[in-house]
């Protein structure tokens, strides 16, 4: 063979090895596309459920008493309550910090045996409710406080469950009228 012959077969089988390897780099490229693995996270926020409660975040127990205020009048000393008291305490609830719509229950006990205590109407929003039950309502996130005022009485009308006997000893052995008020909130869901 000629010297010219060998030098276009190494030209030929050296260009032959280049077009295999470009090929071989294709190949593997654009199958990798279909073998590569690739990851990601997803973030979603969490809705926040700060409500408060006079000023109170409810996820801890009420440390501040609330103090009634009692409407005076000619019969009874200023600060207290007698049979035909009256008297109101205002509860706030603030949802600024809370993201998702939600119901209200509060009821009432009474924590001695004044048993004619009760609470007998609400204000919201500029209306009077009357009621002998369980306050309920709705209350839209993010918004700012909603006051309820309580008006209460120590009931002394003919059909009151205390007599004037029973009266008379709770006046001897409590020095305070306590009521205790139990608020439940409840989450609004489709």
């Amino acid at each position: 063979m000629s010297k010219e012959k060998v030098k276009d077969i190494k030209f030929i089988i050296f260009f032959l090895i280049v077009i295999i390897i470009a090929l071989a780099y294709l190949t593997q490229a654009s199958l990798a596309k279909y073998r590569k693995q690739t990851s990601g996270d997803v973030e979603a926020n969490v809705a926040h459920w700060n409500i408060k409660l006079n000023g109170e975040n409810i996820h801890r127990t009420m440390t501040n008493t609330i103090t009634p205020t009692l409407v005076n009048n000619q019969y009874t000393k200023n600060g207290v309550i007698a049979p035909g008291s009256e008297g109101y305490f205002v509860l706030e609830i603030d949802a600024t910090d809370v993201d998702v719509d939600f119901t209200y229950t509060i009821s009432f006990e009474s924590l001695n045996e004044l048993e004619d205590i009760r609470v007998k109407s609400y204000e919201i929003g500029g209306n009077t409710y009357t009621t002998d039950t369980n306050v309920t309502g709705t209350i839209t996130h993010n918004t700012g406080p909603t006051s309820i005022k309580f008006n209460f009485e120590w009931y002394d009308g003919d059909d009151n469950v205390m007599t004037n006997r029973d009266d008379t000893e709770v006046a001897k052995s409590s020095e305070t009228a306590d009521i205790k008020a139990t608020i439940n909130f409840i989450q609004i869901k489709d």
